[in-house]
């Protein structure tokens, strides 16, 4: 995405500085010097927010990511702690036996996380 955009500007702007050359004895029948300075400002604009909305994301899925990290850790010593405390009860310990938190990807995770809160309910 940012080579078409740096490709685009680069073309934009070699076409507004032959215009601006040729302005005196040629009429651009598409666009004024004018025109082409507001179509560059805002494709820079348009890169500005691109580039803020990328690090947006990426600072995002940090956040989400560290967030799955800590649920399943919570998940997996919920489980084992409620296994220990109810090791003598065998009623409680066979609806645990069905469950597990050793999940390796965010959807696994989540399920697990899941499945303990509607047993624990």
């Amino acid at each position: 995405m940012h080579v078409a955009i740096v490709f685009v500007l680069k073309r934009m702007l070699a076409t507004e500085a032959f215009q601006t050359l040729m302005a005196a004895t040629w009429v651009w029948a598409k666009k004024t010097v004018a025109q082409w300075g507001t179509d560059r400002a805002a494709l820079l604009a348009k890169q500005e927010a691109l580039v803020s909305l990328e690090r947006e994301v990426i600072t995002n899925r940090a956040t989400m990511d560290n967030a799955v990290q800590s649920l399943h850790e919570d998940t997996s010593q919920a489980l084992g702690m409620m296994r220990g405390f109810y090791r003598d009860n065998p009623v409680i310990l066979s609806q645990l036996t069905s469950l597990s938190a050793s999940g390796q990807r965010k959807s696994a995770i989540l399920k697990e996380a899941l499945d303990l809160q509607s047993q624990w309910e």
